[in-house]
């Protein structure tokens, strides 16, 4: 964004990694809230930058979500990755078909950008044609 010129606010952003974390706050040092876990954003949670407050939100509208699910689930490089309910049973799908989808219908951005291995788009196992981009789940909003 500083190369082309454009000014970016980041209202809120979410990342597990510390590390990241930290590179987020170094180059994104007006950033107003980083959390640790999608969730934690979702429900309000303090944040890592406001760890004394009772509630962290996203409060203004959203122009632009942007988004990287884990890629765990989805990736080729996964040994078990192609065996039946391998993708729907790992511990991090829901992130993507819950997490994410909640994230849509609370902020409710006017556009996304995702980023996502390249396994997202290849058949859930070796007997479905059916791919993970394919799918289309309705679930509570709620988590």
């Amino acid at each position: 964004s500083q190369e082309l010129g454009i000014r970016v606010t980041i209202e809120g952003a979410s990342e597990p990694n510390s590390h990241f974390r930290q590179y987020i706050c170094a180059n994104h040092p007006d950033t107003k809230h980083l959390h640790c876990m999608l969730a934690d954003q979702l429900s309000g949670a303090s944040c890592s930058l406001h760890q004394n407050e009772d509630a962290c939100h996203v409060t203004t509208p959203v122009d632009i979500m942007v988004f990287g699910s884990p890629c765990d689930p989805f990736s080729v490089n996964r040994s078990k990755r192609f065996h039946e309910e391998s993708v729907m049973n790992h511990a991090k799908y829901d992130i993507t078909f819950k997490e994410v989808y909640c994230a849509f219908t609370t902020w409710e951005p006017v556009r996304a950008l995702m980023e996502q291995s390249d396994g997202f788009l290849l058949p859930f196992h070796t007997g479905s044609a059916e791919t993970p981009y394919q799918r289309h789940v309705v679930v509570d909003n709620t988590l």
